[in-house]
């Protein structure tokens, strides 16, 4: 009876250790596991590998999936054009500008080697084009925004107040003394002249402004100072409203009261015309300067030239208008006078006394005749 159990117990065991030798060459056999996370060495050449060297069905749709490279589309349609001649395309910004679900693209050519080297306000963008991409098939849009009179230095994208789409802005500068802006919108197929706000004298500040500070314009500024405004400092606030700019306020900075007879006749003209939209002071100093009322119990509305009155402030007195003086003690004569084309005459005279009103002595027009008159 021991030994039939002797031998029972070493069949066991031989089974047992025939097991464990086929587990443990089955595992011996097996490919040891990569190594995993960012300290593995080689993951990223590893899976990149793998990634290109996949193939069959989802292999086409990964490689049918890529964006089209739609910048490269606008180049070749700007090359087989001929658009922008032998300057450097130096800006370029593609986006669904009016938001029609169609790509829309600037291009703008200028000097590679001044855009590269100058700073950026004397950068000049010379042809300035948009296009647009409409199923794979590129369109320009209008002619080159470069239109006006003055130099384009700065080109982005803004926002305004009362739409969704964005516009174009365009800097606009002489590069000394004067620096505004065009702003052009996309309406279908066609360019939106929206805002062009520039000084005529080349002298002058004008800005797009915004006011609630939400991120969209909602207005803009003009800043003057020149002989367009008579050297007073003048500024024009617009206000967007119903889709146009609207001039809704003017502010002027006067200077001290005019000390001599001549002097209060000049800024008088002047004053009753330097904008269509008179502040409060400067409406007071009107009232101050001239106590002469129409029937109306108004003041007079003069017809002066505009540019006869800048040469007269420049005292470029000539045969065309120059002013005589008389002056008595608190009382004087000022006498306006102009030649017509043809030598007709015109006198407007001009009755001035001190008024000695609130401990001040000032010159005041109270009375006005006008004589003779031009030939239209």
């Amino acid at each position: 009876m021991k030994k039939l159990r002797l031998i029972v117990y070493a069949l066991a065991l031989v089974m047992l250790l025939a097991g464990c030798s086929k587990a443990a060459e089955r595992n011996s056999s097996a490919v040891p596991p990569a190594g995993n996370g960012i300290n593995a060495e080689g993951d990223g050449e590893m899976a990149a590998e793998t990634a290109s060297a996949g193939g069959g069905e989802l292999a086409e749709k990964a490689e049918s999936s890529e964006p089209q490279d739609t910048a490269m589309l606008f180049k070749n349609y700007l090359k087989e054009k001929g658009l922008g001649g032998d300057l450097s395309l130096i800006y370029f910004q593609q986006e669904d500008i009016d938001l029609d679900g169609n790509e829309e693209a600037i291009a703008a050519f200028g000097d590679a080697e001044i855009a590269e080297n100058e700073s950026e306000e004397d950068i000049e963008f010379n042809e300035i084009y948009v296009l647009r991409n409409q199923g794979g098939k590129i369109h320009q849009i209008g002619d080159s925004l470069n239109s006006g009179g003055y130099g384009i230095n700065e080109i982005r994208l803004v926002q305004l107040e009362d739409r969704e789409e964005k516009v174009i802005y365009l800097g606009l500068t002489n590069w000394v003394s004067m620096t505004g802006f065009g702003l052009v919108g996309i309406s279908g197929d066609t360019l939106e002249d929206l805002a062009y706000s520039a000084s005529a004298s080349g002298s002058g500040e004008d800005m797009l402004m915004d006011d609630d500070e939400d991120g969209k314009f909602d207005g803009y500024e003009q800043r003057r100072g020149s002989y367009d405004v008579f050297y007073y400092g003048v500024t024009r606030y617009f206000t967007l409203e119903q889709g146009e700019f609207v001039q809704t306020d003017t502010s002027v900075e006067l200077l001290e009261y005019p000390s001599t007879p001549k002097a209060a006749v000049m800024e008088f003209l002047a004053l009753s015309i330097i904008d269509d939209r008179l502040p409060p002071n400067v409406e007071e100093r009107l009232d101050e300067l001239c106590q002469f009322r129409e029937a109306s119990g108004e003041r007079p509305v003069l017809e002066v030239d505009y540019g006869t009155v800048g040469n007269l402030q420049l005292e470029l007195d000539g045969e065309d208008a120059y002013f005589e003086v008389e002056e008595t003690g608190s009382d004087a004569i000022v006498t306006l006078v102009e030649t017509g084309a043809e030598g007709t005459k015109k006198q407007t005279i001009f009755s001035l006394a001190k008024d000695s009103g609130a401990g001040t002595e000032k010159w005041s027009i109270y009375d006005i005749e006008v004589v003779g008159g031009l030939n239209k």
